[in-house]
């Protein structure tokens, strides 16, 4: 009786604890080969601050977001398909922002400006939203959807328009 009372109280390994494990925004892997050795890391998957929900929406009513980038004035080695391609990986998150706002201020198309300085690293450190059609709360939501993104890398300002309009 004693021995089965011990061996309840002594904790018995799981199989899945070897496993990857997701946290929102980060990822952590756990080795327990070799004395339990982990890496953490940052991890952003495209559009992690929008529920899946909203994703749908901003579908279903008609939001159109452009990133062709015709105008954008970006510094040399970067070019605006590019910037696109990047953009793009977030274009759920820009339609969110899009859609708070006309819900919150009935507002219409408009375009925003996204300038940020180019870094030989090409990550985006610190992205400034202009825009005379929208709030401030949409280009706060638009600077920290871009914010972070890893862009070509080149030295000097970059400017790249986004056109929001319902269609």
């Amino acid at each position: 009786m004693e021995d089965a009372l011990n061996s309840e109280m002594v904790p018995q390994e799981n199989p899945s604890s070897r496993s990857l494990r997701w946290v929102p925004a980060l990822a952590v892997l756990v080795m327990t080969v070799g004395g339990g050795a982990f890496w953490l890391f940052n991890y952003k998957p495209p559009n992690a601050h929008v529920p899946p929900a909203i994703m749908d929406t901003a579908k279903k009513i008609g939001i159109d977001v452009d990133l062709s980038g015709e105008g954008a004035k970006l510094p040399a080695g970067m070019n605006a398909e590019q910037v696109s391609a990047v953009l793009q990986s977030e274009v759920l998150g820009l339609r969110h922002c899009y859609e708070t706002e006309i819900q919150k201020t009935k507002a219409h198309d408009g375009q925003v400006i996204l300038q940020w300085d180019a870094t030989t690293k090409g990550v985006i450190l610190k992205v400034d939203a202009v825009t005379k059609d929208f709030s401030a709360g949409f280009t706060g939501c638009v600077s920290r959807t871009v914010d972070g993104l890893q862009m070509p890398p080149a030295q000097g300002k970059a400017a790249f328009p986004v056109l929001f309009r319902t269609l």
